[in-house]
């Protein structure tokens, strides 16, 4: 449970030697309790992941990730997500679909006759998931998110998978440096997603991210 997790992480933290923390929200957090802790951002292996082409094919929306582990954050794809793909006569592509927790049809409202997915799969295999023309990166505004990293932008972008992200600071940070566009509102989804329909936008968006992370 979320107390004995605490517990034991309280024990680790304070065992340690050094304690490396990935965000500027976890490093406030600890280095008010130790004197120790260091920040080191999070990055990808670029090499393991090959650029998609670009094409003017319609493009498939898609995200990747654990429906059983968030906090709300797919909720919120309701509001303009089922609708979306209806207007656009688009398909959505789930990466990282599990037999034993709810489909993400079930938890977004969209019409599974236009979903398709790939299972929950090991690191090696992740690269080859991401089976899908734009990302989406939706994280409700809460302390457990803000902790969070913005290495899904970065999976995305190394991959040449322009992306759309709810405005949390890491991917504020990602935005300032040129990779992904951020939404916050339902309308602001929506007219980002429209963006990327377009495909010259979307195959700039896709190079001037994949060269910002890769550096190639």
């Amino acid at each position: 449970n979320k107390k004995s997790n605490r517990e034991h992480y309280a024990k680790v933290i304070a065992a340690a030697d050094a304690v490396t923390v990935s965000t500027p929200f976890l490093y406030d957090h600890y280095s008010g309790q130790r004197d120790n802790v260091y920040l080191v951002r999070n990055g990808v292996n670029t090499f393991q992941f090959a650029k998609k082409k670009v094409t003017s094919n319609k493009p498939v929306i898609g995200w990747a990730g654990a429906v059983a582990y968030r906090n709300n954050d797919l909720e919120q794809l309701s509001e303009w997500l089922p609708d979306f793909l209806e207007e656009h006569d688009l398909y959505f592509h789930h990466a990282g679909a599990d037999p034993n927790a709810p489909s993400f049809d079930q938890v977004t409202g969209i019409d599974p006759a236009r979903l398709t997915t790939s299972r929950l799969c090991s690191i090696s295999e992740y690269a080859d998931s991401l089976m899908f023309d734009i990302g989406i990166v939706p994280l409700n505004n809460i302390p457990f998110n803000e902790a969070k990293s913005n290495i899904k932008g970065l999976e995305y972008a190394a991959s040449g998978i322009p992306f759309v992200a709810s405005p949390l600071p890491e991917y504020r940070l990602l935005h300032e440096d040129g990779v992904g566009l951020l939404a916050d509102t339902p309308e602001e989804w929506r007219q980002q997603m429209t963006m990327l329909l377009d495909y010259k936008t979307r195959k700039r968006m896709s190079a001037i991210g994949h060269s910002i992370v890769t550096g190639k």
